[in-house]
């Protein structure tokens, strides 16, 4: 997938196994990792999708609610549903900066983002995406993400694959739940 100014239809709701299932039911967060594709976070929220999706575009607490994330500092960008965010993440010796543009369709709860080409980066390249829709009595919410980088080591970038995505995921439905 790519955030190449435009924001694509957001796929189908996503299948959960019977043990993700549990999972969700007890209120953990579902993280599926793969080295070689795409990582995806599963959250289910007692709010309703606008509250969810207002609280994924809420960028500036992520710095408290994610380890490896030193700063994060929004920045203007053209178009009505567009954001940008330059990202300082790392672990011990090791650190990244990146830029990060968000084209959203808020409404439909979808919002995809891609590197800004336009700004230096460490990153080889970051995509992804933040789906919610109406789930039960509340919302899911579904983080999809691909990044690929030269600059830090593998195991960082696993450590903040996952460890990130599921602080990030507690973090957004703390907000909007609170």
């Amino acid at each position: 997938f790519s955030a190449a100014h435009a924001v694509p239809p957001a796929p189908a709701a996503i299948t959960t196994t019977a043990a993700e299932q549990d999972q969700l039911a007890a209120r953990d967060i579902v993280f599926r990792f793969d080295p070689k594709g795409i990582n995806i976070g599963i959250v289910d929220i007692d709010a309703s999708a606008s509250a969810v999706i207002s609280q994924v575009m809420n960028l500036p607490p992520r710095v408290d609610e994610i380890g490896p994330l030193h700063s994060l500092q929004p920045y203007d960008v053209s178009g009505a549903e567009r954001y940008g965010a330059r990202w300082v993440l790392g672990a011990g010796v090791y650190s990244a900066t990146f830029h990060v543009i968000y084209d959203c369709d808020l409404s439909a709860g979808w919002c995809v983002y891609d590197l800004d080409h336009s700004r230096e980066n460490d990153l080889d390249s970051t995509v992804g995406s933040y789906q919610v829709y109406a789930h039960g009595e509340g919302s899911r919410l579904v983080y999809r993400s691909k990044t690929q980088n030269t600059i830090l080591p593998s195991f960082v970038m696993k450590k903040f694959a996952e460890d990130g995505a599921i602080e990030l995921l507690a973090g957004i439905r703390s907000r909007a739940e609170g």
